[in-house]
């Protein structure tokens, strides 16, 4: 294996610095041998032998600037994480979808490869059918959303979903060790690149935002502007979840809490 170039702090604080710019990702000074590794295999597709060459070959390319953001993002993610989450949806939420049955907007921010934004397309297809119930599912990653698109996954992803569920929503590939989600589930997503840190085409409002384990990566200042924005875009009934192991209490924001990672606007 050829060994890495060396990483300078200069060189890595300019990594830093750039990634929190484009992606709010606030990255730790011990993330340095972490950072050179994922951009080790950059240097090496475009034959390039330094760190400093490469910033400076960001700094004009773009497509080579989002291919950065790719690899040092961590995508995480599973079917049915943080179970409570779904509970909560389909005991308190989805009844009151039902007795309206009005279209519903949900937006699946930092969706990755496509868990979160399925499952939530399979609990609403096994509990409210006949509902107009469309989910976004945006991500900053073009690699991540080309796996969502897929909709495919091995074997040993699929576990945690239930076995109700995991028989009537997804097909095994024959041949392969792999199932694929059922087009009725995979009707209800549409799947979309988006930086938080830009614009927001859309408009919403929107009945349930989900930001799961995104904004733990980000600053208290980035992560007050993102819950503001958020409930800019709910509806008047409609939540948001954050992960669990994430929190908006000190924050400067419209949100309360009303259950654990579950939050309501002020107003």
């Amino acid at each position: 294996m050829i060994a890495s170039p060396p990483l300078s702090t200069a060189s890595f604080d300019a990594i830093r610095e750039l990634i929190r710019a484009v992606a709010g990702i606030a990255m730790t000074p011990e993330k340095d041998e972490l950072v050179k590794a994922r951009l080790a295999s950059r240097l090496r597709e475009l034959k390039l032998s330094a760190y400093e060459e490469y910033l400076e070959r960001v700094k004009t390319d773009r497509v080579e600037l989002s291919n950065m953001v790719d690899v040092l993002t961590t995508n995480k993610t599973s079917f049915f994480r943080e179970p409570q989450h779904f509970d909560y949806l389909v005991q308190t939420i989805l009844p009151v979808w039902r007795a309206e049955r009005r279209p519903r907007l949900i937006w699946s921010a930092g969706c990755s490869t496509g868990e979160e934004p399925y499952t939530l397309s399979m609990l609403l297809q096994a509990h409210l059918p006949t509902v107009d119930a469309r989910i976004l599912a945006t991500d900053l990653s073009r690699r991540v959303l080309s796996r969502a698109k897929a909709a495919r996954y091995p074997d040993a992803v699929i576990q945690d979903v239930p076995g109700q569920l995991r028989s009537k929503y997804l097909r095994r590939v024959p041949g392969e060790e792999v199932s694929e989600v059922t087009p009725e589930v995979r009707a209800r997503v549409s799947f979309a690149r988006l930086n938080l840190m830009g614009d927001w085409p859309m408009k919403g409002p929107f009945d349930l935002i989900l930001c799961r384990n995104v904004m733990i990566y980000f600053t208290d200042d980035t992560r007050t502007t993102l819950a503001r924005r958020y409930a800019g875009l709910l509806s008047e009934q409609a939540v948001l979840m954050i992960g669990h192991a994430e929190s908006l209490a000190s924050l400067d924001q419209p949100l309360r809490l009303i259950k654990p990672a579950i939050y309501a606007r002020t107003e």
